[in-house]
């Protein structure tokens, strides 16, 4: 890969990354609202908020560990999303809800994408490279 390719994929890797990292803290954040502590269902916002917060920080960091991670947290959150959808849209509830799970599931169409095309593959080698001046 040339360099600019490499620097596209280390910049969307990073994106990515902040992206699963902020929805993860999004997921943790559900915890504290008073109405939604239920004690049988208490732990699932907890794994699953975790996982993507450990998953986005090492996408963004580019370990490789991370892949398995925010790929396995992405069929997760894709098949609940899409079951959403499908139960809002049968109730015919078009509200702010059902976008969320429409642009939720695009995201993680895209994480598929990048994740399992390779294009963050050769990114990892710019990581430890210190800047050089650009040769014109």
């Amino acid at each position: 890969m040339s360099d600019t390719s490499a620097r596209l994929g280390l910049m969307n890797r990073r994106i990515l990354g902040a992206f699963w990292t902020c929805l993860g803290v999004a997921v943790l954040c559900i915890l504290l609202v008073p109405s939604f502590r239920q004690p049988k269902i208490f732990a699932f916002p907890l794994v699953i908020g975790s996982a993507l917060i450990l998953g986005g920080w090492g996408l963004y960091h580019g370990r490789r560990w991370a892949r398995g991670v925010v790929g396995t947290m992405v069929g997760i959150m894709t098949i609940l999303s899409f079951e959403r959808i499908l139960y809002l849209h049968y109730r015919h509830y078009h509200g702010p809800w059902f976008w969320a799970c429409c642009l939720l599931l695009l995201a993680a169409f895209y994480t598929f994408l990048f994740l399992f095309s390779g294009l963050d593959r050769d990114a990892s080698r710019l990581d430890d490279r210190p800047d050089l001046p650009e040769e014109s």
